[in-house]
């Protein structure tokens, strides 16, 4: 049997620390890789839900300033509220809010309202209610309402919401 030589032993440990090296070179590459991928979809994922929002909110600012103005400025809604007649309150409140211009997709018309007492109970909406009112599944409401009963009673900054 052939012993191996001098050079075969020392050409089999020089191949072996630079393929020990090369992997490694390229594990540690590798990770970095992947963390700086990571680390910039993150960053990118996060700029752009930013600018989502901001869309959003810039888009809905229109509408919500609309509807708070019809809330505060409609002689026949703060009647009605006095009056403590729901049906009419919700017939006033679909008359006034169809008189919005909502037809392009940057300002879009309020589809959605419900009313609260001070106690943040929902004055529900009459079972014949005007067209274009839509109703929210029972979880939906029942998390609004808590949210408003939190503000009404001070547990909560006031908010103005709109669901579009």
């Amino acid at each position: 049997m052939l012993r191996p030589g001098f050079r075969i032993k020392l050409v089999a440990a020089m191949m072996s620390v630079v393929i020990l090296a090369t992997g490694a070179s390229l594990f540690v590459a590798q990770r970095r890789v992947r963390e700086a991928y990571e680390r910039l979809s993150d960053q990118q994922f996060r700029n752009q839900f930013e600018r989502f929002t901001e869309l959003q909110d810039a888009r809905l600012s229109a509408v919500r300033e609309r509807c708070l103005s019809v809330v505060t400025t409609s002689v026949r809604l703060r009647a009605a509220a006095e009056e403590n007649d729901v049906p009419l309150l919700y017939e006033v409140a679909a008359d006034e809010l169809r008189t919005l211009d909502g037809n392009s997709l940057r300002t879009p018309r309020p589809t959605f309202f419900l009313f609260f007492d001070a106690s943040g109970s929902v004055l529900t909406p009459p079972l014949s209610q005007p067209q274009g009112i839509a109703r929210l599944d029972a979880w939906r409401r029942e998390s609004r309402r808590a949210a408003v009963h939190r503000t009404l009673t001070g547990s909560a900054d006031q908010q103005v919401t709109v669901i579009a």
